[in-house]
């Protein structure tokens, strides 16, 4: 399949859309955002609005914790997913924790990608997995919400 200058973008690993990390009282409306890696990606941050976006992703359009901080009272809602690896992600890899996530009015089109990237294709992944060393135990997620999410992909959630 010939490869068009649209799906260069998709080659390379590690260019997140937009990354927060550390923020406050943010919000992104209206946004169409097409990456090889995250599209948007809350690190550490609080009070995040990410309404009427349309998201495409050779890794995972949304992706919400990982290490690091807390994230709090975040609300993702009117979404289209289209093409992307993984839709939605709820990581805790640390001693952080995530809380307080809403995800609402969202359609979500995975695949699973050949080559080095995480997931399978699944719309929806939610984990808590120690990854960092010096870490007893992995931080909590708790009052996640998914409500009204039409969802294809090639793996289950």
């Amino acid at each position: 399949i010939p490869i068009t200058s649209r799906d260069t973008n998709f080659r390379i690993p590690n260019d997140d859309g937009i990354d927060l990390t550390a923020c406050r009282r943010v919000r992104i409306v209206g946004c169409d955002i097409e990456t090889g890696d995250d599209c948007i990606a809350v690190f550490g941050s609080e009070d995040v609005v990410v309404s009427t976006c349309t998201l495409r992703s050779r890794s995972t359009a949304i992706r919400v914790g990982y290490n690091g901080p807390d994230v709090r009272n975040c609300y993702f809602e009117n979404l289209v997913i289209r093409e992307s690896h993984r839709g939605l992600s709820v990581f805790v890899r640390s001693g952080g924790s995530v809380e307080d996530v809403s995800f609402s009015n969202i359609s979500i089109e995975t695949r699973h990608f050949s080559g080095r990237w995480w997931g399978k294709g699944e719309p929806i992944h939610v984990s808590a997995l120690l990854w960092e060393p010096g870490v007893d135990k992995p931080g909590q997620i708790k009052n996640v919400r998914f409500n009204n999410i039409s969802a294809r992909g090639e793996a289950g959630m």
